[in-house]
């Protein structure tokens, strides 16, 4: 749970937005003062300011507030209630559901179903009575608390890869298959040298939780990679058919430390979303932190070796879904174009870094691609896609620990 600090302290609380039009940061609140006298409600509301503002500079998301405004805006439910409601239909994720996530502005749990579940009961049910579903009505949830629309998710699985040592967002192939991923972040590990990339880009793009001896992972040719372990696979839900695990995520070593270039980003000269040239004047950004999240809207970054350097928008920063190896995914975010026809990320393009940018060049990173939604079909790369799933960096943290490090 993303705000749950905050909602435990404030329960009137209900989230945030970010409005870049008036570079704001929207507060909702079911009312102003949580059974507090009239005198003590305008407190109130400066508590859950502060701890919000907070909020936003431990987590990275920020480095300072003082630029930015701040608003309240009422809403009927609390984030807790819209919290447990989500949490509850989680075991109908792999039933009809493939994704959920919380819409703050909207005051709403978002609800994705897959197509042919829809185009099943599209013709009993109009759009406008989707959130009167059995599934979520076994849940109780108010149909007014509800969102439904049709979602898919489907992991994307070319940059240049002529870079040694290897940087963030060159591309590798795995032996077993002969398909291509992404190098996502060049990393230390327990000490050792190697990267982060997905972990569905491993043996025979299989999910799997044991350490596997894996030698096939090259890059221009040359053997990059050895081993394959994922420590985020844990058990959490556990539909029969479907696999659960909170990230996307593992850890390749390198067979030497000159074969990696610890946290550094390919940098193309970004004439154009999806500029594959390489800067060869700078052929690189360095990563000089982390952020465990990102308003919704802040502009955001990536680079992989299909999908080539792109740039899109914070969508949701907190998104579970059902990908297209059934397996459940937690906890992610979501990324979007700029407009619903620009792309975000192709197939190949996994394990590609997603970051925010400084000032001055350098980069925050932000988390691995993991997967696409809304396939678009009128560019020539049919397996492309407008929105962006990845693992943040706050779920890559939790499982790797301190033991991790991604700067430079």
């Amino acid at each position: 749970m993303v705000y749950e600090k905050i909602a435990q302290d404030y329960p009137a609380f209900s989230g945030y937005s970010f409005d870049s039009e008036t570079n704001e940061y929207v507060i909702y609140v079911v009312h102003d003062s949580s059974g507090l006298p009239r005198s003590q409600r305008g407190l109130a509301l400066g508590k859950i300011r502060q701890a919000v503002e907070r909020f936003l500079v431990d987590n990275g998301e920020v480095t300072s507030t003082a630029e930015y405004g701040f608003r309240f805006e009422k809403v009927k439910y609390p984030f807790s209630d819209l919290y447990r409601w989500r949490i509850n239909l989680r075991e109908e994720l792999g039933n009809g559901i493939t994704t959920l996530s919380i819409n703050e502005r909207e005051n709403k749990v978002s609800v994705g179903v897959d197509t042919v579940f829809m185009d099943s009961i599209i013709s009993s049910q109009t759009l406008d009575n989707l959130s009167n579903l059995p599934a979520i009505r076994k849940h109780g949830l108010p149909e007014d608390a509800v969102e439904v629309s049709a979602q898919q998710t489907i992991l994307t699985a070319l940059v240049s890869d002529s870079i040694i040592p290897v940087r963030g967002g060159m591309g590798w192939t795995r032996a077993v298959t002969g398909n291509p991923c992404t190098v996502g972040m060049p990393v230390t590990y327990l000490g050792l040298p190697g990267f982060l990339t997905a972990s569905h880009c491993g043996v025979d793009g299989v999910d799997d939780p044991r350490f596997t001896a894996h030698a096939g992972a090259t890059v221009n040719g040359i053997r990059i990679g050895t081993e394959h372990t994922d420590p985020a696979k844990d058990s959490c839900l556990r539909n029969p058919l479907y696999g659960c695990t909170n990230s996307d995520v593992a850890f390749w070593q390198s067979p030497g430390s000159s074969f990696i270039d610890k946290g550094r980003v390919v940098r193309t000269l970004e004439r154009y979303r999806g500029d594959k040239t390489i800067d060869s004047s700078l052929p690189y950004r360095n990563v000089v932190g982390g952020a465990l999240g990102a308003p919704e809207t802040t502009l955001v970054q990536s680079v992989g070796i299909n999908g080539g350097w792109r740039t899109g928008r914070v969508l949701d920063n907190d998104f579970d879904h059902v990908s297209s190896n059934k397996t459940t995914y937690l906890n992610q975010i979501t990324i979007a174009g700029e407009s619903s026809t620009d792309i975000t990320n192709c197939k190949g393009d996994s394990g590609g870094p997603w970051y925010i940018k400084n000032s001055d060049g350098s980069v925050r990173f932000l988390g691995i691609q993991s997967a696409g939604s809304v396939q678009l079909t009128y560019k020539p790369e049919p397996e492309c896609f407008n929105i962006a799933v990845i693992t943040p960096l706050r779920a890559i943290v939790g499982k790797f620990g301190n033991q991790l490090s991604y700067t430079r």
